[in-house]
């Protein structure tokens, strides 16, 4: 994305890089979930990607213009095929529910593309999200629909299931020190390889007998090695559409899978059972990527 780029840092150039794949490929799926703590780049990434989405000239890249009419009207959060849906007090109610699908059945109004960004997905009532269950499993061919979450643990399994999970990062301290950065990185890759290497289930035997912080302390180490297997791509200029490539489809999985991991023990949910499900699905991931860290 041409006015993200400049400034993130090598985590969050990750999720960048999947949102400028996707446009690029020309391959849009209906359902995209951007997830990321509250001081991430998920909100104005959601509105990048919808900019990219509904852009009146876009690059051959697929990255939006910035200077056409739609591209103009999505920074000003009016553009009349753009729809931003907020919780209304503390959560996102029915009634705006059906003010999506009222909207989600009519065709667009300028461009080729309806867009929804539903901002704190995780705040949808019971019925809002029953409701939105229903569009999102059959939605009109020119829908798509752009959720942001801090707390993905809180939004029904069956949305989940039908978005592309785009994982953000929390944006780094201004005083966050490089060596020490260097030095987990170093920490994670050691950790991947032991998993990669180890019985899933051993592993889960030993590591659901630590902390809860330390778990998901755990977890975030396993993102920080996969979202570094991914950088040493981007930073080689990897522009391949993720989506068909191997390696990356692995590493994809393997973020989505830590995503609901982290989400399962912040819920406390058992522990070694969540940690079996996610080293196996690891393993899965990589079973065709050389477990030392090494990328093609």
């Amino acid at each position: 994305m041409r006015s993200m780029g400049a400034g993130l840092d090598l985590r969050n150039q990750v999720a960048s890089k999947i949102v400028a794949n996707v446009l690029k490929s020309g391959r849009i799926a209906h359902a995209y979930l951007l997830r990321g703590p509250s001081a991430s780049i998920k909100e104005a990434l959601a509105f990048e990607f919808a900019a990219g989405l509904l852009c009146d000239h876009p690059a051959p890249d697929g990255s939006a213009c910035g200077t056409c009419y739609s591209c103009k009207e999505v920074a000003k959060r009016a553009h009349p095929d753009l729809y931003v849906i907020q919780k209304e007090g503390s959560a996102i109610r029915i009634k705006r529910s059906h003010e999506v699908l009222r909207e989600a059945l009519s065709r667009p109004f300028h461009s080729r593309r309806k867009v929804f960004i539903l901002q704190d997905a995780e705040e949808m009532t019971d019925e809002a999200s029953n409701a939105l269950l229903k569009l999102v499993e059959e939605p009109p061919s020119y829908v798509v629909f752009i959720l942001t979450t801090g707390n993905a643990s809180k939004i029904p399994e069956t949305i989940i299931s039908r978005c592309q999970v785009i994982p953000c990062r929390q944006l780094p301290a201004p005083h966050e020190d490089r060596e020490a950065l260097m030095e987990r990185g170093k920490e994670a890759e050691r950790l991947l390889r032991e998993i990669l290497e180890s019985s899933p289930v051993e592993e889960a035997v030993k590591y659901a007998k630590t902390e809860p912080a330390e778990r998901l302390n755990l977890v975030s180490l396993l993102e920080t090695a996969v979202y570094q297997r991914i950088g040493r791509r981007v930073e080689s200029g990897f522009d391949r559409d993720w989506s068909a490539d191997e390696d990356t489809k692995g590493d994809y999985r393997a973020l989505t899978a830590l995503v609901r991991a982290k989400d399962r023990l912040s819920g406390n949910v058992n522990a070694f059972l969540t940690f079996s499900i996610l080293f196996m699905e690891l393993n899965r991931s990589f079973r065709l990527v050389d477990i030392k860290g090494k990328t093609t």
